[in-house]
């Protein structure tokens, strides 16, 4: 008996994924998957603060509709941060995050 190839079906790579983290710090993070179009807006931004505020912006509104990129404007450095990595980790945009040791070694 021969096994079924599967068909490809580009309507199956269609993403309304929203994916859910819990950090220690934010708690429960709800967010949808970044597609191509979005990395068409992403790529407009000119700066990297301007694309991290639009990546989170949004990842986030897909599982926020009432979100406003004003709101994720008003978030603490802090936590902005920490949602980009978040986010990027989960999207393959970043390799896990790891807080630089405190021990700084300067050299005489």
């Amino acid at each position: 008996m021969e096994k079924k190839q599967k068909q490809f079906n580009p309507k199956d790579l269609l993403t309304k994924k929203i994916h859910v983290v819990n950090d220690p710090e934010l708690g429960e993070v709800k967010f949808g998957d970044l597609t191509i179009g979005d990395s068409t807006e992403i790529s407009k931004t000119e700066t990297d603060e301007e694309k991290g505020l639009r990546i989170v912006f949004i990842a986030l509104s897909k599982a926020y509709p009432d979100l406003t990129f004003e709101d994720v404007k008003q978030f603490s450095l802090q936590k902005a941060a920490r949602l980009i990595n978040i986010i990027g980790v989960q999207q393959g945009l970043l390799t896990k995050f790891e807080k630089p040791s405190n021990k700084v070694k300067v050299k005489p």
